[in-house]
Protein backbone atom coordinates (compact mmCIF):
# COMPACT_ATOMS: atom_id res chain seq x y z
CA UNK A 1 0.00 0.00 0.00
CA UNK A 2 1.35 3.45 -0.89
CA UNK A 3 1.82 5.76 2.08
CA UNK A 4 1.57 9.54 1.55
CA UNK A 5 4.79 11.49 1.99
CA UNK A 6 4.71 12.97 5.49
CA UNK A 7 8.17 14.51 5.45
CA UNK A 8 8.11 18.22 6.26
CA UNK A 9 8.49 20.90 3.63
CA UNK A 10 11.90 22.58 3.96
CA UNK A 11 12.48 26.26 3.34
CA UNK A 12 15.86 27.94 3.63
CA UNK A 13 16.43 31.55 4.62
CA UNK A 14 19.40 33.76 3.84
CA UNK A 15 20.02 37.28 5.14
CA UNK A 16 19.88 39.79 2.28
CA UNK A 17 19.69 43.31 3.65
CA UNK A 18 19.65 45.00 7.01
CA UNK A 19 17.96 48.36 7.46
CA UNK A 20 16.98 50.48 10.42
CA UNK A 21 13.76 48.43 10.56
CA UNK A 22 15.61 45.11 10.81
CA UNK A 23 17.09 42.18 8.95
CA UNK A 24 15.62 41.15 5.60
CA UNK A 25 15.74 37.56 4.37
CA UNK A 26 15.26 35.72 1.11
CA UNK A 27 13.35 32.44 1.28
CA UNK A 28 14.08 29.41 -0.94
CA UNK A 29 12.00 26.30 -1.49
CA UNK A 30 13.05 23.35 -3.67
CA UNK A 31 16.14 25.28 -4.77
CA UNK A 32 14.21 28.35 -5.99
CA UNK A 33 13.89 31.74 -4.31
CA UNK A 34 10.19 32.22 -3.56
CA UNK A 35 10.51 35.44 -1.55
CA UNK A 36 13.24 37.97 -2.31
CA UNK A 37 13.14 40.17 0.79
CA UNK A 38 11.07 39.90 3.95
CA UNK A 39 11.49 40.69 7.62
CA UNK A 40 8.98 37.92 8.45
CA UNK A 41 10.33 34.85 6.61
CA UNK A 42 8.41 32.23 8.59
CA UNK A 43 4.90 33.63 8.18
CA UNK A 44 5.47 34.80 4.61
CA UNK A 45 6.84 31.39 3.61
CA UNK A 46 3.81 29.65 5.13
CA UNK A 47 1.39 32.00 3.31
CA UNK A 48 3.24 31.55 0.01
CA UNK A 49 3.29 27.75 0.24
CA UNK A 50 -0.38 27.57 1.26
CA UNK A 51 -1.24 29.76 -1.75
CA UNK A 52 0.60 27.20 -3.93
CA UNK A 53 -1.50 24.39 -2.44
CA UNK A 54 0.93 22.91 0.08
CA UNK A 55 -0.25 21.65 3.47
CA UNK A 56 1.27 20.03 6.52
CA UNK A 57 4.58 20.50 8.35
CA UNK A 58 7.33 22.93 7.43
CA UNK A 59 10.87 23.39 8.69
CA UNK A 60 12.75 26.67 8.33
CA UNK A 61 16.53 26.21 7.95
CA UNK A 62 19.53 28.48 7.57
CA UNK A 63 23.11 27.76 6.53
CA UNK A 64 24.52 28.10 10.05
CA UNK A 65 22.73 25.52 12.18
CA UNK A 66 22.69 21.71 11.89
CA UNK A 67 18.98 21.76 12.83
CA UNK A 68 15.88 23.74 11.78
CA UNK A 69 15.48 27.25 13.18
CA UNK A 70 11.73 26.73 13.46
CA UNK A 71 9.27 23.90 12.90
CA UNK A 72 5.62 24.43 12.02
CA UNK A 73 3.23 21.52 12.51
CA UNK A 74 0.52 23.11 10.37
CA UNK A 75 1.45 25.77 7.80
CA UNK A 76 -2.22 26.67 7.27
CA UNK A 77 -2.49 27.73 10.92
CA UNK A 78 0.92 29.42 10.85
CA UNK A 79 -0.07 31.35 7.70
CA UNK A 80 -2.65 33.22 9.79
CA UNK A 81 0.07 34.59 12.10
CA UNK A 82 3.07 36.88 11.89
CA UNK A 83 5.87 38.14 14.08
CA UNK A 84 5.48 41.78 15.06
CA UNK A 85 7.81 44.10 16.94
CA UNK A 86 8.32 47.82 17.32
CA UNK A 87 10.06 50.36 19.54
CA UNK A 88 7.76 49.56 22.49
CA UNK A 89 7.41 45.77 22.13
CA UNK A 90 9.87 43.01 21.38
CA UNK A 91 9.02 40.20 18.98
CA UNK A 92 5.62 38.62 19.54
CA UNK A 93 3.21 36.46 17.56
CA UNK A 94 0.10 38.29 16.33
CA UNK A 95 -2.68 37.61 13.86
CA UNK A 96 -1.80 38.35 10.23
CA UNK A 97 -4.17 40.91 8.72
CA UNK A 98 -3.88 41.01 4.91
CA UNK A 99 -5.75 44.33 4.77
CA UNK A 100 -3.13 45.97 6.97
CA UNK A 101 -0.34 44.47 4.86
CA UNK A 102 -1.97 45.74 1.64
CA UNK A 103 -2.39 49.22 3.10
CA UNK A 104 1.27 49.30 4.08
CA UNK A 105 2.27 48.37 0.52
CA UNK A 106 0.07 51.10 -1.00
CA UNK A 107 1.39 53.72 1.42
CA UNK A 108 4.98 52.74 0.71
CA UNK A 109 4.36 52.99 -3.04
CA UNK A 110 2.57 56.33 -2.77
CA UNK A 111 5.38 57.82 -0.71
CA UNK A 112 8.02 56.35 -2.99
CA UNK A 113 9.92 54.98 -0.04
CA UNK A 114 10.53 51.65 -1.69
CA UNK A 115 8.77 48.32 -1.70
CA UNK A 116 7.12 46.72 1.26
CA UNK A 117 9.28 44.36 3.30
CA UNK A 118 7.33 41.43 1.91
CA UNK A 119 8.06 41.06 -1.77
CA UNK A 120 6.54 37.98 -3.37
CA UNK A 121 7.72 37.01 -6.83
Amino acid sequence: MHQPDTSPLRVFIDPVKITKKGQGYSVSFNGEIIITNTRNPSGDACRHLVALGYRGRMEMWDNERPHPRMVFRDIERAARLKVAENERHGPRIVRFDPMTEGLRERLAASREIGPCATQFQ
